[in-house]
């Protein structure tokens, strides 16, 4: 399975509408995707706490096969 770019997108503004998000296909194939996420939320946590943050808000797709693989980088503005 993959995903749309603009749908996966989507999915992550919704979760995170206040951020700065920098999303990648980097293979080309809808199903490896990058994405940078720049929100306050992030402040103060470990980048552990903070990808299960935005693992948790891809749950959905990530269980269904949808979204085969991404690679997460968090921070704080």
């Amino acid at each position: 399975m993959s995903i749309e770019h603009k749908k996966l997108l989507s999915v992550l503004v919704n979760a995170f509408p206040n951020a700065e998000i920098d999303l990648q296909d980097t293979v080309g194939d809808q199903n490896h995707y990058a994405v940078a996420i720049k929100d306050a939320q992030f402040h103060g946590l470990s980048r552990i706490k903070s990808h299960k943050i935005v693992n948790a808000s891809l749950k959905e797709l990530l269980d269904s096969g949808e979204l085969h693989a991404i690679s997460v980088t968090t921070s704080s503005p």
